[in-house]
């Protein structure tokens, strides 16, 4: 025959096991990493828009963008990498994988594109020396 003592500590045990658990769950919730983004991989154009040349003037360190014919209709992204190692493949057809940020810094000359997603590239694949699917 259990003892009423011997009945508490159980009972009380229990509990504890029961606030302990319920402490570490939301202790792990609290803690959880930051989800990161994807990557995600663009097949296109590679285009150096007019009117885009950055504060120096530098058309070396204009901005990039890649258009990517194969969803309708086709998406530009901004291509944010070594402008050096870009640059050269204007008017080429490359697979672009990377991760999306944020549209870019607003501005005048930004216009109507001021919400381009922008592309980080992490890997480059160079697919021919031409474009396929002109962007219009």
């Amino acid at each position: 025959m259990k003892t009423v003592a011997t009945v508490h500590r159980l009972v009380a045990f229990g509990i504890g096991a029961a606030v302990c658990g319920a402490a570490s769950t939301i202790g792990t919730a609290q803690t959880s990493p930051a989800r990161t983004p994807e990557t995600i991989v663009v097949i296109g154009c590679v285009t150096q828009p007019t009117g885009r040349e950055n504060a120096a003037g530098d058309p070396k360190l204009s901005r990039l963008e890649i258009t990517d014919t194969r969803s309708n209709p086709p998406r530009r992204f901004i291509v944010q990498g070594s402008q050096e190692d870009l640059a050269w493949h204007v008017g080429h057809t490359l697979e672009v994988h990377g991760r999306i940020a944020s549209g870019e810094a607003g501005g005048a000359a930004a216009g109507r594109d001021a919400q381009l997603p922008v592309i980080t590239v992490q890997q480059i694949v160079y697919l021919q020396p031409t474009c396929v699917g002109q962007p219009k």
